[in-house]
């Protein structure tokens, strides 16, 4: 689409008003993207930038209408110009801009900054829009707005021809497989447990299934996320949107239901008398998951409706609701006289995960009710986001003075293509800068080089070259874009080969011999600005990465600690989980940990990625056991009465003790996952005389004889209003904790 505005100039409004230059193909590739929100979204970032670069640059110009208008510094206008420059990049990579944002606003205030400290331009200037003819230097950043806007408006249509793209249409496709995922999994689910014997493979399946479920959450939350502009224009969809946020709770949920489902799984040893119990409420888990299941489709059918639309719909989600209420009733009713006939203690040490199991199915039938009912009703002195500004800022400046000073005939004095490409080459990656460096290096100098040959090959003015350089084209533009957008290791590459490539090829055919010293300089220019950028990001990095990495697991690691301790103290009655906090945290630790792989090491010993991954694995763990028993026993961040009364027992007290120390037992063994603080001896000596997994199961034991009885065990309309049920989910999450780090020690022993 870019090749036909640069082929003939054929069409006078985009001839006479400037809109269309090489800038334009840059700002098409980085702003295109998968569906038509995104793109919106990166237009938006993209075009604030190059306006906030225009307003900056026209700054310059109001108190020196002509810039700098002397060779020598004493001028003032170069003084001006000078604490100018630093003010605005600094200034920008401060502020919490989007990185889309600083790289337009970078890569074209320095061209604007660079007219102004040349003498040679001055009374030079002449700019034109819609027939209107503009001298005065004030509108020197209004041909970047015009060709930035053109490229972003192409970008958007692409993606709107010849059939939108849009997220919310991909979002209802992720939908429908997480639906269909959910009940096969319950289906496995039941199958598994209900059985006579462990099945590896149902186990295997079950494991599978959970990771794809888990993918098409993050890929459904991106989606929503991406169709806000869509959501924007679109009326309808607004509505929709509201209602895929429901849904994408409700199935985050479910996930972490399924989890202690799983759990239980696992650590059944399928005796006689679970047999006897399972084998009862059988026919009642699978009434109660196949109700759920289609009420769970309806509900999702409805989203995409964008609500009730007819009586038909109404009454089929009443009736939906109905079924799953008498469902999970029904089985609740059948779980507890199961129990009584085959005279089970009213808290059974045995009979925990066959409590957990059907609580989740009861909670799972609630989860679908509930979203179904749904249609009737300081980040700028951070220090990382610090040190990146100064990174960048300094990066930025060297080049811009390189290019200003100049160097013999190998860098051109007054040259703002050093520093135009440090700004488009921003990035918040603080891993090995070098590797990332070395790919940015890769993707321009590919991109110029392969461009400009191409160019002088097929750049000439005749049919054949025209039919040949745009087959080259689009093969070459499909290929990188593929890679950008496919691909987690070549994606910057990508990205940078299209954008510099392409720029090479589109600049109008020629009859002239195309001179190799152009290309020359332009790689002179790509390698000075990149090894800049290296250089003063291994002098200011914040440190490596793995012990970045071990840095933010040991903090989230100590923020469970602190939260276990409140959610099982009885002196405390409120209790609000911070999720979202230790999720980011963990997540940080996950990427730092991805980087660490590709540092190096030297003397050291290799990063030990294998054993990180069991830890992250583990951490996970446990802040989902948390975080389920908050869901169940602090809904609305106030402890509910009946667990404040199981907090009370004494020898819920003594079970809480051994997890807290085993958590803090814990740190020494985190504390080696990247350096040897501890030799393995002593980590070996620790973990043989660990007791708390034995004082854990006695303190059990003697809190099942002492948990107070309900009145009456059948009167409870589902598992989750059922104490002895409810007791068994937290027992059963303490179980988990306690397993995580059983499993994490003896990756760190062994690894």
């Amino acid at each position: 689409m870019p090749l036909l505005f640069r082929l003939d100039h054929s069409i006078p409004f985009f001839k006479d008003n400037s809109f269309w230059s090489q800038a334009s193909i840059v700002m098409f590739v980085f702003t295109l993207y998968k569906s038509v929100g995104e793109t919106i979204e990166f237009a938006c970032q993209g075009m604030l930038g190059t306006v906030l670069a225009a307003i900056v640059g026209g700054m310059l110009f109001l108190p020196f209408p002509y810039g700098v208008e002397s060779q020598g510094y004493d001028d003032p206008a170069v003084l001006f110009g000078t604490l100018m420059a630093i003010l605005a990049i600094f200034t920008t990579l401060l502020l919490n801009l989007s990185t889309l944002a600083q790289i337009f606003m970078l890569s074209n205030f320095v061209w604007h900054w660079m007219k102004f400290m040349d003498p040679g331009v001055a009374h030079g200037y002449h700019s034109h829009f819609m027939g209107v003819q503009l001298h005065s230097f004030m509108w020197i950043g209004l041909e970047s707005v015009k060709t930035s806007c053109c490229g972003c408006v192409l970008a958007i249509l692409v993606t709107l021809l010849p059939c939108p793209i849009l997220a919310i249409r991909k979002a209802k496709g992720v939908s429908k497989d997480m639906v269909s995922i959910f009940g096969d999994t319950w289906e496995t689910a039941l199958t598994m447990y209900c059985s006579h014997c462990a099945n590896v493979h149902e186990q295997a399946k079950i494991r599978h299934d959970m990771q794809r479920i888990q993918s098409h959450i993050g890929t459904f939350q991106s989606h929503i996320s991406n169709s806000w502009w869509e959501a924007v224009f679109v009326p309808k969809y607004r509505r929709v949107r509201f209602l895929m946020t429901y849904l994408d709770s409700m199935a985050t949920q479910t996930v972490d239901v399924f989890t202690h489902v799983i759990n239980s799984c696992l650590r059944e040893d399928f005796g006689e008398t679970h047999n006897q119990l399972m084998e009862g409420c059988r026919e009642d888990v699978q009434r109660l998951i196949h109700s759920a299941q289609d009420l769970l489709s309806l509900s999702t059918e409805l989203v995409w409706k964008a609500g009730v639309r007819s009586a038909d719909d109404r009454e089929g989600l009443s009736r939906g609701i109905k079924s799953v209420n008498e469902n999970v009733a029904t089985l609740t009713t059948r779980f507890n006289s199961r129990k009584e006939d085959m005279g089970l203690e009213y808290l059974d040490l045995e009979m925990i995960d066959e409590h957990v199991f059907c609580f989740s199915a009861c909670k799972c039938g609630r989860l679908v009710c509930d979203f179904a009912k749904v249609f009737d009703r300081a980040v700028i002195l951070e220090r990382k986001h610090l040190n990146y500004a100064v990174r960048n800022s300094l990066s930025t400046l060297l080049c811009l003075a390189i290019g200003y000073f100049g160097y013999s005939k190998m860098i051109p004095q007054l040259n703002a293509e050093i520093a135009s490409t440090t700004g488009v080459l921003l990035s918040k990656f603080i891993g090995s800068s070098m590797t990332a460096n070395l790919n940015r290096l890769q993707g321009v100098c590919l991109g110029v080089v392969v461009g400009e040959l191409m160019y002088a090959l097929l750049g000439w003015c005749s049919a054949w070259a025209w039919i040949c350089l745009s087959a080259f084209l689009i093969t070459w533009v499909s290929m990188t874009l593929f890679a950008y957008y496919n691909s987690e290791v070549y994606s910057t590459m990508g990205c940078l080969m299209a954008a510099f490539g392409a720029q090479q090829m589109l600049r109008g055919c020629s009859s002239d011999v195309v001179d190799p010293a152009i290309t020359y300089h332009k790689v002179i220019n790509c390698v000075v600005a990149i090894g800049v950028m290296s250089i003063v990001d291994m002098s200011l990095n914040l440190g490596l990465p793995s012990k970045a990495a071990l840095r933010s697991y040991t903090e989230a690691w100590t923020k469970l600690q602190e939260e276990i301790a409140s959610l099982f103290s009885v002196e405390v009655q409120h209790f609000d989980f911070p999720k979202d906090q230790i999720i980011k945290t963990v997540s940080d630790a996950k990427s730092l940990a991805a980087e660490a792989a590709l540092e190096p090491r030297f003397w050291k010993e290799p990063w030990r990625g294998v054993t990180f991954k069991v830890a992250l694995k583990s951490i996970e763990e446990v802040r989902l056991a948390i975080s389920c028993i908050e869901s169940q026993c602090a809904p609305d961040s106030e402890k509910e009465r009946w667990f404040m009364r199981l907090l009370s027992i004494p020898a819920m007290q003594e079970t809480v003790k051994p997890v807290l120390e085993k958590m803090q037992n814990m740190d020494q063994f985190i504390r080696n996952l990247d350096k040897k603080d501890v030799t393995d001896d002593e980590l070996l000596s620790l973990a043989k005389h660990d007791d708390t997994w034995q004082r854990m199961q006695t303190s059990i034991g003697v809190l099942v004889n002492q948990a107070p009885r309900a009145d009456s065990v059948l009167e409870v309309a589902s598992l989750e209003e059922d104490r002895a049920a409810l007791a068994s989910f937290v027992l059963s999450c303490i179980y988990s904790v306690m397993i995580a780090m059983q499993e994490l020690q003896g990756a760190i022993l062994v690894g």
